[in-house]
């Protein structure tokens, strides 16, 4: 329709951009964003029905920003109004909008962030136009003689991701989710570039990096990799608390000093609970951050694994205090804390019994064994008496037929002599 609402006009200048609305890699299943999605998104914001989160992911489904701190920075410079923080990012904002800005003052945004860059005015469009010609291509002015490039550029940019987008429904439409698993998996190690990483290297210079800027009281670092980190954790019947560290937000030194290195924190995990922990840089803490939808650092979550599956039982983006966190925590001992007990006390059970099972079965074994030693004595002594009674026999025998010889002897001597006589 030729409707003139917010979205449309929005809309309608970041096509013009060439910016083809893919969604970022955080989320789950990479799609192709439609109108009516982003429409819906537009109309919950106007309405005031989203909150910072929701503002944050659509401000980055919009502007295909993967950097979370640059997204909150902006939305707070316009005071969490989206349509104003994208105008500003692809540089689409209006007059009336900047001879506004420039009557009420600074934003309540800029006055609570004074780090925030302002945004130059963009030169009047009209003197522009006198100055040069140019066509405008993601937000970069480029001579004219491209615009015919950049048409067919914008073309195949839309045609592609229409493509991808309907490849990517027939996909999850007809294979298993297994097999879906295993091939985003795969599509993802070879997008990946350079050599594989080290978890246990990584864990080490993540270890060493951090006692250098922080100080040695801290939590006990597992210092292995995520999945044998879990898999330890699961053994012993311990949750996991996983902290993601991201050097460049402005929160984590102090969280990192005032709450985790605090010593009522450290007590309270080193007795308790197993810890690992990862830096946004790596490979490894990368994935794990997009797996459990870390957008906000620092990022702390208490994992358990229990018959084999992984459960995230609570989460804390961004900073929060030593009391607050310790509260969280001993809730979630409290809470979770008896299915453990109880998994502990049946693992142990089973442990049990199956080495009660094997005492058994090792004195049916030996008394087994002594039965048949014992029978095979007897049967060695029976056959022993046996022989000695055949030699005997044999002996008597023999000496049987030694005096019937003689006597045979002695006979024929005397009948010798009487013939002789």
């Amino acid at each position: 329709g030729k409707r003139s609402d917010p979205f449309n006009v929005l809309f309608n200048k970041i096509a013009n951009k060439g910016i083809v609305l893919i969604a970022p890699r955080q989320l789950v299943y990479p799609r192709t964003i439609t109108r009516t999605e982003l429409a819906a998104s537009l109309q919950r914001h106007q309405e005031g029905s989203m909150d910072e989160a929701e503002k944050l992911e659509c401000f980055m489904e919009f502007t295909q920003l993967q950097d979370v701190e640059t997204c909150t920075e902006l939305l707070r410079s316009h005071d969490w109004n989206v349509e104003a923080a994208v105008n500003t990012y692809l540089g689409m904002g209006d007059d009336a909008h900047q001879q506004r800005a420039g009557q009420d003052g600074p934003s309540r945004g800029e006055e609570q962030n004074p780090l925030a860059e302002p945004v130059p005015p963009r030169p009047d469009a009209a003197h522009r136009g006198q100055a040069r010609r140019v066509v405008e291509f993601a937000g970069v002015e480029l001579p004219e003689y491209l615009a015919i490039p950049i048409a067919i550029l914008r073309l195949m940019t839309s045609v592609l991701g229409f493509g991808l987008g309907m490849m990517g429904g027939i996909f999850r439409a007809l294979l298993p989710t297994r097999v879906q698993r295993q091939a985003m998996g795969t599509v993802q190690a070879i997008a990946q570039r350079g050599p594989p990483e080290d978890p246990l290297v990584s864990a080490q210079e993540f270890l060493e990096t951090f006692e250098e800027t922080y100080g040695t009281v801290h939590p006990p670092f597992l210092v292995t990799s995520y999945r044998d980190a879990l898999k330890a954790s699961a053994d012993q019947f311990k949750f996991l608390v996983v902290y993601l560290h991201n050097p460049n937000s402005r929160d984590t030194a102090m969280f990192c000093r005032e709450t985790l290195c605090s010593q009522p924190v450290v007590d309270f995990i080193t007795d308790n609970m197993f810890f690992w922990a990862g830096d946004v840089r790596t490979r490894t803490a990368n994935q794990l951050a997009t797996t459990l939808r870390a957008y906000t650092f620092p990022y702390t979550g208490i994992l358990v694994q229990y018959n084999s599956r992984t459960t995230l039982l609570d989460n804390f983006q961004g900073p929060v205090s030593s009391e607050q966190l310790l509260n969280r925590l001993g809730q979630v001992l409290m809470d979770q804390g008896p299915i453990l007990v109880a998994a502990r006390a049946e693992v142990e059970e089973r442990a049990f019994n199956r080495q009660l099972r094997e005492e058994q079965d090792r004195e049916y074994e030996e008394a087994l064994a002594a039965d048949r030693a014992r029978e095979e004595a007897r049967v060695a002594e029976a056959r022993r008496a046996e022989e000695e009674r055949r030699a005997a026999e044999e002996a008597a025998a023999a000496e049987e037929r030694a005096r019937a010889e003689e006597e045979r002897r002695a006979a024929e001597a005397a009948w010798s002599e009487r013939c002789h006589a």
